[in-house]
């Protein structure tokens, strides 16, 4: 295997966990993934991977993860989730990413969609909660197109969490997958309690 192969099969498993834990688009992961490994990002480049590539990497990644176990770890995220989507009821949150489909690590972080009017209404909460979370930013694949949202990140016994900040109106149009046009998997707070129950103990 070349020196490229490899740079580009590294590059295509980082892009691959990028879209299967946070809901990145194609373009998006493929940026991301080039830029923490330091890859010329110029189109052309041999070591930038194909859109190909990191399909049967996402793919190869969904079949592993989904064959292994859920562990202590993978339950504690969810209850953790349970527990702040039960705080945040107002804004109808929604499971998604690496904790709902099972493939979550120790450092993958519990991410939620949290649906509103507006971006400041979520700023408010926090602010009034004295939360300890800092303002960034996401990119996510919504009905209408690609959307640059606000995204809340915070730690909460030793659990980190991204609160994705999403319009009122997603919630009757789902975000989409990045790969094809199907609705992004999400989980309600009923059906993350569902799933808890189902693999506890299992």
């Amino acid at each position: 295997m070349s020196a490229k192969h490899r740079q580009r099969q590294q590059a295509a498993e980082l892009a691959a966990r990028h879209i299967r834990q946070g809901g990145l688009d194609m373009a998006s992961a493929r940026h991301k993934a080039a830029r923490q490994l330091g890859l010329d990002l110029r189109e052309g480049n041999a070591g930038l991977p194909s859109a190909r590539e990191i399909e049967q990497a996402l793919a190869t990644q969904l079949e592993l993860f989904g064959a292994d176990d859920r562990g202590d770890n993978l339950q504690r995220k969810r209850l953790a989730a349970a527990e702040a989507m039960a705080a945040l009821q107002q804004f109808s949150p929604r499971l998604c990413g690496a904790v709902l489909d099972g493939s979550a690590q120790h450092q993958d972080p519990v991410v939620l969609h949290l649906h509103a009017d507006s971006p400041e209404e979520v700023a408010v909460f926090v602010h009034e909660q004295q939360l300890p979370a800092r303002l960034g930013s996401a990119r996510l694949q919504l009905a209408d197109g690609q959307h640059t949202l606000a995204c809340w990140k915070l730690v909460v016994d030793d659990t980190a969490f991204e609160l994705w900040v999403l319009p009122s109106s997603a919630l009757q149009h789902p975000p989409r997958q990045p790969l094809g046009h199907a609705a992004l998997p999400r989980a309600s707070l009923k059906q993350l309690r569902q799933l808890i129950a189902s693999t506890d103990g299992g």
